[in-house]
């Protein structure tokens, strides 16, 4: 169906950036696309969800959340005709709302993910006539920066510790050539008072 060769083109389009659930609305908050199928054609009053209110308003706007989600709508290429996920046959769980409850909860497949949520305007020339929503996953950035962190700790601990090392070298060697001075200098002193 229609529906379908269109969740399957966004879906393909958006798994490049991680995106593993958008929605979709009109200027009147209806919801006219999304990943999950059952949440079509609800209404949500603009006022009471901000992100949508932004966007309707002509901002953009993002945070960070936690939802639960199918993972593997954000694999590019996953959901083509050869992929192994059918993303015309999505699951009914309501993937937009944020996670609450155990992992007990989760529905087979799907998954608790880290998420950057982004809200943004759709615009028809100089008039807005919608807003879209994704849900980024953000589990590879995040432990992209971790090792990011990790390494750049590393190497300002190994330059620490190697400028501990020279600096120690330097304090021996002046302490030595220090005492070896004072030593001459007494042993100068000495034979001059004789």
């Amino acid at each position: 169906s229609e529906q379908e060769r269109l969740t399957r083109l966004v879906t393909f389009h958006f798994s490049i950036y991680n995106v593993v659930a958008t929605q979709f609305f009109d200027r009147g908050g209806n919801l006219v696309f999304s990943y999950d199928q059952s949440e079509i054609g609800r209404r949500f009053e603009p006022g009471a969800v901000p992100g949508l209110a932004d966007a309707l308003a002509g901002r953009s706007t993002s945070q960070r959340t936690a939802i639960i989600a199918d993972p593997r709508l954000a694999i590019p290429g996953a959901a083509g005709g050869g992929g192994s996920v059918e993303y015309g046959q999505a699951p009914t769980y309501d993937m937009a709302h944020h996670v609450a409850g155990s992992d007990a909860s989760i529905p087979p497949g799907m998954a608790r993910l880290n998420t950057l949520e982004a809200w943004v305007p759709v615009r028809e020339g100089d008039q807005v006539v919608g807003g879209v929503v994704v849900w980024r996953d953000m589990s590879a950035t995040a432990a992209a920066l971790l090792r990011i962190q990790l390494s750049t700790a590393g190497i300002i601990l190994a330059a620490a510790v190697a400028l501990w090392l020279i600096l120690r070298g330097v304090y021996v060697r002046s302490s030595k050539r220090i005492v070896a001075q004072a030593m001459a200098l007494e042993a100068s002193l000495k034979e001059r008072e004789l």
